[in-house]
């Protein structure tokens, strides 16, 4: 009797969370459709890999997505548009100002466990860290890591399959 009314209380569930309205992991009802875009990221004939792309609708905005991707060995980032836990292949057809950011590559030894409780020692380590990764080369232009600085633009068609090549050396 009791494996009977526990099996009953999972088909309750399954059917009540199936026809809530808003549920599940179909696509949300604001996206439109979504059409194939990529972004090459390359320095000269050197592609970059592990740069973010981003994308912001040129005009007013209208909706509550972000469309982002990151680049491959080759440079290549192929953009998704993402809202909630909710990821799709693609990008809405429209004006677009793309962005590229990418961090800088160090790595730095475990603060010393002498300085954990040593605030004053502490932050003198952490700013030196900043003096060092502000003295590295920058990949990505800085006028090409905000989109309301970037002059870079991507047109997304219906249809169609965009790809934007970016070459950071013509931002320098």
């Amino acid at each position: 009797m009791f494996q009977q009314n526990k099996l009953i209380v999972v088909i309750g569930c399954l059917v009540l969370m199936l026809t809530l309205p808003g549920c599940g992991t179909g696509k949300p009802k604001d996206i439109p459709a979504l059409h194939p875009a990529t972004v090459i990221v390359k320095d000269g004939a050197t592609p970059i890999s592990d740069a973010r792309v981003g994308l912001v609708f040129s005009g007013s905005s209208t909706g509550s997505w972000n469309i982002a991707g990151s680049t491959d060995a080759s440079g290549v980032a192929k953009l998704s548009t993402m809202q909630g836990d909710w990821k799709g292949s693609g990008v809405p057809a429209g004006e677009y100002v793309v962005f590229v950011t990418k961090a800088p590559e160090i790595k730095f030894d475990p603060i010393p466990e002498e300085m954990e409780n040593d605030e004053r020692a502490k932050q003198a380590v952490l700013a030196e860290r900043q003096k060092q990764i502000d003295a590295l080369p920058k990949i990505i232009p800085s006028i090409l890591t905000i989109a309301t600085t970037s002059p870079l633009k991507m047109t997304v068609a219906a249809g169609t399959k965009a790809e934007l090549t970016v070459d950071v050396s013509e931002h320098k």
